[in-house]
């Protein structure tokens, strides 16, 4: 997700790119495919970045890391925090969540269904030397079993179809909680193309009994599978906040109440 941020716009998305990328001359030797990856440098920290060339990686890592599409004041965290990130793709989000809570002993579960992606995942968790990240190379949906993904699109917008070319190993949330030992989840984060909706139908007792803030990127596909769905489920029992709405899909935070 990108277009909030104003980087529909080629100038704008530059200018953002080199306050966020040290090395940002990099990404136009990127965009050519010279090389199958690159290592970027996020300004003013120690964090390096695993990305591939000519992919949607060092773009996703700019947007995170902004702050404006996961604004620190909602994912800052209290010691011994557990947090789930389901849609881990290539580690940014745990990346940047431990970065802004810093030491502190915050354990983060992450799933990443697609093979591609789990291995940047672990090449950026090496290079930053970072212990308190667990990959788990599944998707989160409505079913312990397997589902099918469909890969033929950018890798941080693969998503769970019947249709998909790609069968992979599905565990539900409360499932996962049990197998994890996690009686209570302070952040459940969810970027999974979709497949909100699936956990929400089948696991929802379990997210309002359980889990105390969710941030979320929903994707409004249909009448039934949109904004106002997941309001009408959760409102009861969670405050909601909007960090971005558009037509196809927003950001939202959601606290226990």
């Amino acid at each position: 997700m990108t277009k909030h941020l104003g980087f529909h716009n080629k100038f704008k998305k530059a200018c953002i790119a080199t306050k966020i990328i040290s090395n940002w001359p990099l990404i136009i030797v990127d965009k050519l495919g010279i090389k199958k990856k690159f290592y970027y440098r996020i300004r003013n920290t120690n964090i390096k970045l695993c990305c591939r060339s000519k992919s949607s990686d060092i773009n996703e890592a700019v947007v995170i890391f902004t702050g404006e599409e996961y604004p620190i004041k909602h994912i800052n965290l209290e010691n011994n925090a557990i947090v789930i990130d389901l849609g881990g793709n290539i580690g940014l989000f745990s990346i940047y969540l431990l970065h802004n809570n810093p030491l502190k002993n915050i354990r983060i579960i992450t799933l990443e269904p697609f093979e591609k992606n789990t291995l940047i995942l672990q090449e950026n968790i090496r290079i930053n030397n970072i212990t308190q990240i667990k990959i788990i190379q599944k998707a989160c949906t409505d079913i312990d079993g397997t589902v099918n993904i469909d890969t033929s699109v950018r890798p941080d917008a693969i998503f769970v179809s019947r249709t998909g070319n790609k069968n992979v190993e599905s565990i539900k949330l409360s499932s996962l909680a049990k197998q994890e030992n996690l009686p209570t989840i302070d952040l459940l984060k969810m970027d999974i193309e979709g497949s909100e909706y699936d956990i929400f139908e089948e696991d929802y007792a379990f997210i309002r009994d359980n889990v105390k803030k969710i941030i979320m990127e929903y994707h409004n596909i249909s009448e039934d599978k949109n904004y106002k769905y997941i309001a009408k489920k959760i409102s009861n029992d969670f405050l909601i906040e909007h960090i971005y709405d558009a037509y196809s899909a927003g950001v939202l935070v959601a606290t226990r109440k």
